[in-house]
């Protein structure tokens, strides 16, 4: 029966997500980073502001906010590297 086979086809499908980031920087301007999502345990809390994020200002990588919508995920490796105004770097896990 036609509709037997659709309905275990159906079945069978699984949605994949990826888990949510533990960590997540935004645009504060176009030199700037704001920690958007961290954690209890991190160094850094809601609103800190970052000098560079792997090594690059916001302007050296993204040239408009749509780029950064579109290819932030580039910016997220097993270990984000962080520096804040003050100079202090942090290393962030991803995982």
């Amino acid at each position: 029966c036609k509709s037997v086979h659709c309905f275990r086809t159906l079945i069978s499908l699984r949605v994949l997500t990826k888990p949510p980031r533990n960590f997540f920087v935004s645009l504060r301007h176009d030199s700037l980073w704001v920690v958007s999502r961290t954690t209890p345990s991190s160094p850094l809390t809601l609103g800190d502001t970052l000098h560079t994020v792997n090594g690059e200002r916001a302007s050296d990588r993204f040239s408009s906010f749509c780029d950064f919508v579109l290819h932030s995920d580039e910016l997220y490796r097993d270990t984000v590297v962080v520096e804040t105004r003050s100079g202090i770097s942090h290393f962030i896990s991803m995982h």
